[in-house]
């Protein structure tokens, strides 16, 4: 708990006399007021109206009267209110028959109602001074009962202090005594380390000295058991090296005896294909020969191969003016060969794109059929609406193809919807219109291509050019024919060539 420090008692003294000091002047002061009031009397002097005009000039401000004009009068130049010296006035030391005037009583009750008023004012004042006086009283009175509280607190607390200063001082006596022995023990304990230390100084130098001694002993047998270990090993390798060398000698004398076994069978050997040998130069003497003739028979099969090449080069270029003969002449007798040809090359890629993409073109017809039979739909629609009268479709395309194209002579023309020009044929719709009529015809692609032509050239006629085409595939097989045998025979030459360069290069092998 947090206490407030005590103020001294010295201050404490003269705090309290200063209050009993000013009480006491409080005191004499009323009592001095109160023994002039008692002291006063209505005699007219010069002091009281001194006074009287003090107080009026001091309270002017609180009535506002009417005030009688006071003649001067003249004032002695001492200041010793002495009663010998004091004015008296006549008018009150000697008394009249006739009593006094009204205007001194008027007078003499003003100043007794001026001094009555001045007398509560001062009692009003003195009132409020004693209260302010028994306030600060009871406030000085509270306050030292707070400060004797504290007084006795601090007292209690004193006591409480001295007793444990008593106590630390026999505590600090006994850590004295304490420390009066450590000090001792420590003295001694130095004594005893400085000894000890001087003996760990001395056995620090014997084990540096042993240990010196120690690593060169370790040093040395290090060094004798390496010369040792070496010395063993020599000797153990030597005597490996015996024990191997009397092996080898062993061994040595077995391959000896073998190898003269050897040499016997290798002599054998070597006189065989010394035989061997002469046979082969022999046989190699009769190659060369063979080889001559060969390469005889080499150049005059060249020289026959570059005569037929140049036969059937010239061959080919008589076949080829043929066929421009022919061209021309088909020209002027068939001005639609060159058609014929295109459906032929279109039919066989046809064929060769069914065997391709059979199932494709299933699953494209499949797609293909009802978006036909809408458009069908749409068209037939589409001519009732326009032009009832034409003729409706009736799913034959020769009804509605031109004349070259293997339609009717009377349907050489479309049947159009509208009155525009008409478009020009396309090879595309020319390609189309021969797919369809292929896929519905049932006879071979010849007389398809008689068919489609019919109604333009004669029947003599495309027999003749059934002919014509049929001898010039013939020439061009003949002419395969011919490249192929001079392929083959230009092969068999080089494999025979191949076969000699072998047999010469195992030639020089053997030699």
């Amino acid at each position: 708990m947090y206490h407030q420090p005590p103020p001294s008692t010295s201050g404490y003294q003269q705090q309290q006399q200063q209050q009993m000091s000013s009480f006491g002047y409080l005191a004499a002061k009323h009592e001095e007021e109160q023994r002039r009031q008692q002291e006063r009397t209505p005699s007219r002097s010069r002091s009281r109206s001194r006074s009287r005009d003090g107080y009026r000039n001091k309270h002017r401000h609180s009535k506002k009267k009417k005030h009688h004009k006071r003649h001067s009068r003249s004032r002695s130049h001492s200041r010793d209110r002495g009663a010998k010296n004091m004015h008296l006035n006549p008018s009150f030391n000697h008394g009249s028959s006739m009593g006094p005037s009204a205007t001194a009583l008027v007078e003499r009750n003003n100043i007794l109602e001026a001094e009555v008023r001045h007398v509560r004012g001062q009692n009003v004042e003195l009132g409020s001074r004693l209260n302010i006086v028994t306030n600060e009283l009871r406030t000085s009175q509270a306050i030292r009962q707070r400060y004797e509280r504290e007084f006795g607190e601090l007292t209690a607390e004193k006591k409480r202090l001295c007793n444990a200063m008593v106590e630390s001082k026999k505590t600090i006596a006994t850590l004295d005594n304490a420390a009066k022995t450590a000090r001792e023990e420590w003295v001694v304990a130095t004594k005893e380390r400085t000894t000890l230390q001087e003996k760990i100084r001395l056995m620090e130098l014997d084990h540096a000295s042993n240990k010196e001694q120690v690593e060169f002993m370790t040093k040395r047998n290090a060094t004798l058991g390496k010369k040792c270990e070496e010395l063993v090993e020599k000797n153990r390798a030597i005597q490996n090296e015996l024990e191997s060398i009397k092996g080898q000698i062993d061994a040595a004398n077995q391959e000896r005896n073998s190898m003269q076994a050897k040499v016997e069978v290798k002599m054998t050997e070597f006189q065989r294909l010394q035989d061997e040998f002469n046979a082969l130069k022999e046989k190699e003497h009769m190659w060369k020969m063979e080889k001559f003739e060969l390469e005889k028979r080499l150049s005059a099969k060249d020289a026959a191969i570059e005569k037929e090449k140049a036969t059937a080069e010239r061959q080919r270029l008589a076949d080829k003016e043929m066929i421009a003969r022919l061209e021309r002449r088909l020209k002027n007798t068939n001005p639609y060969y060159e058609e014929q040809l295109g459906v032929e090359s279109i039919f066989r890629a046809l064929d060769v794109i069914k065997k391709e993409f059979a199932q494709q073109m299933q699953h494209l017809d499949e797609k293909v059929e009802p978006l036909m039979e809408n458009a069908k739909q749409m068209q037939e629609q589409k001519q009732k609406e326009t032009s009832p009268k034409k003729r409706p479709f009736d799913g034959k395309l020769n009804n509605h193809l031109p004349g070259m194209m293997g339609g009717s002579k009377n349907g050489s023309r479309f049947m159009r919807a509208s009155s525009a020009p008409p478009a020009p044929f396309s090879f595309f719709g020319q390609l189309d219109t021969y797919f369809n009529l292929y896929q519905n015809s049932t006879t071979s692609k010849s007389d398809f291509v008689g068919k489609t032509f019919s109604n333009n050239n004669q029947a003599g006629t495309s027999k003749t050019l059934e002919e014509e085409m049929d001898a010039i595939f013939e020439e061009d097989d003949i002419q395969l024919r011919s490249e192929t045998i001079s392929d083959e025979a230009e092969n068999d030459t080089i494999l025979h060539e191949k076969e000699l360069i072998e047999v010469e290069s195992t030639d020089v092998t053997l030699t």
